[in-house]
């Protein structure tokens, strides 16, 4: 149930839907930053996500998918998710570890 912000550091921040109190999409001219994301203790990440990339992905964690498959659509589907990967490797192997925990639990 936590969302995944990564800084333009590279940095994730996983963080609880609720302790997100604003997200603001960065200007065009700004160098690809996303979007600005103030948390309610006060901290400002400026993020490589969109605003609408990091809305999607705090609706899905606050509605968590009923099954392993749409867990894997949602993990897929979510663009906030995809670029915090440092790599598609990366991204690939946690897919197939989802893919893998549905063959198990089948």
């Amino acid at each position: 149930m936590m969302t995944t912000i990564t800084d333009m550091g590279g940095l994730r921040h996983y963080l609880h839907p609720d302790a997100i109190a604003r997200v603001a999409q960065a200007g065009p001219s700004w160098r690809k930053i996303g979007a600005y994301v103030k948390t309610f203790d006060g901290k400002t990440i400026v993020a490589q996500e969109s605003a609408e990339d990091i809305q999607i992905a705090v609706q899905a964690a606050l509605r968590p998918p009923h099954s392993a498959i749409e867990q894997i659509e949602a993990f897929v589907a979510n663009n906030a998710v995809a670029i915090s990967y440092q790599s598609l490797g990366e991204y690939r192997s946690k897919l197939l570890r989802l893919l893998n925990e549905v063959k198990v639990n089948e």
